[in-house]
């Protein structure tokens, strides 16, 4: 499958391999230990459940990305992008999904959709979906 992005076609595939996903979010943890911030873009597989695919109940209904087995099934047709600000994780944070299974290492993320949305604006997101569906992680200082 192929997609414009940023003004470029690349392949979805090549995307998937581009980046270690563990090395990243060790990296990111590291960033923000230091006081820096990550901006990173995923890939949404289900927009049509939850909040925009976001289907895990952590502070509050859908306020996180999480996998599914019901996510998985939009795996291969992914037709839809986010970019958001990671501001925190918690290792021992657990958040549910709709079946009741419990998913912990969470992610803090700020989105750009307002404090009526998520958790006062506040989104989370587990380890595995950022290790999952990650393609693009930039670390800035906010100083």
């Amino acid at each position: 499958m192929n997609e414009l992005i940023f003004g470029t076609i690349v392949n979805w595939s090549n995307i998937y391999w581009r980046i270690s996903s563990s090395w990243t979010l060790s990296e990111v943890k590291e960033a923000l230990r230091s006081g820096d911030r990550s901006v990173f873009s995923i890939m949404l597989p289900r927009l049509d459940l939850g909040v925009v695919g976001a289907v895990g109940n952590y502070k509050t209904k859908n306020d996180t990305w999480l996998i599914t087995t019901d996510i998985l099934i939009g795996l291969p047709n992914i037709q839809a992008g986010h970019g958001m600000i990671i501001t925190g994780y918690d290792d021992n944070a657990v958040a549910v999904d709709n079946y009741g299974k419990k998913h912990t290492g969470l992610l803090t993320l700020r989105n750009s959709w307002g404090s009526n949305t998520g958790d006062n604006g506040e989104f989370y997101m587990t380890y595995d979906y950022f290790r999952l569906l990650t393609f693009d992680v930039r670390r800035f200082s906010p100083n």
